[in-house]
């Protein structure tokens, strides 16, 4: 399925963080809320060597447990080492799929998930990460499908002047600052268009979305574990 927002993938090109913020989506980590965010892209597939040029959705996860129980449940699964990054090949729920860690941090996440467009012929992404106490209306446990998605710690630092902040004024700041540090739109290039373009907000793959959002209606999460461990609240999926 199309998706306006594509990024280009060139094998063998450094990009830079705004065009991987562009490719991938965001994580955080956050100590008083973890809330499971999902982001979902449809890429455009590429040429691949002989032995992985069939069609693969990347299932990359910021999280090793949760990683060890997808590979617990996929079939004829083989593992990849490539520059010291596991990747796991092999079915899951009827789907081609390769499994990874992304990382801790930005440019962990830069690294592997362009490390696997290169090596994979990877036609969409799946993430889940924690995404940190954004909204304090979810809360431990509660799984967040995002419809669109954005990098608030894009930021500019500001100096401190006697009239308040003084920024670059060439940026966009479409959201309120945390002292300091303002949050920005970043300018980002993708094939279509001319010129580049500055945005904050990315859309998630609207065909991905849908499927997600009607599995997602067939769910009931658990409030505890087996071994008796119990969340405040029964968690939700939004």
């Amino acid at each position: 399925m199309d998706n306006e927002f594509e990024p280009r993938i060139e094998k063998d090109q450094e990009i830079s963080m705004n065009t991987m913020r562009y490719r991938s989506n965001r994580f955080t980590t956050g100590m008083v809320m973890l809330v499971i965010t999902t982001i979902l892209i449809v890429l455009t597939p590429v040429a691949k060597s002989e032995e992985l040029i069939g069609e693969r959705i990347a299932v990359v996860s910021a999280f090793a447990p949760e990683l060890e129980i997808l590979k617990s449940e996929i079939e004829d699964g083989s593992v990849h080492r490539i520059n010291g990054i596991e990747f796991t090949t092999g079915v899951l729920e009827g789907q081609d799929v390769v499994l990874f860690l992304s990382g801790i941090s930005m440019v962990n996440a830069t690294m592997t998930v362009q490390l696997a467009l290169n090596q994979f012929n990877i036609r969409s992404i799946v993430f889940s990460g924690i995404a940190g106490g954004v909204d304090p209306q979810f809360d431990i446990g509660d799984v967040i499908i995002a419809e669109q998605w954005g990098q608030y710690l894009e930021m500019v630092f500001a100096r401190q002047i006697e009239e308040g902040w003084e920024t670059i004024p060439f940026f966009e700041y479409p959201y309120g600052n945390f002292g300091m540090m303002f949050p920005r739109s970043v300018t980002v290039v993708r094939e279509g268009l001319d010129t580049p373009e500055t945005r904050f907000w990315f859309p998630a793959d609207q065909g991905l979305l849908e499927n997600a959002l009607q599995t997602a209606g067939n769910i009931v999460l658990e409030r505890c574990t087996d071994g008796g461990l119990c969340l405040p609240e029964t968690p939700k999926i939004s």
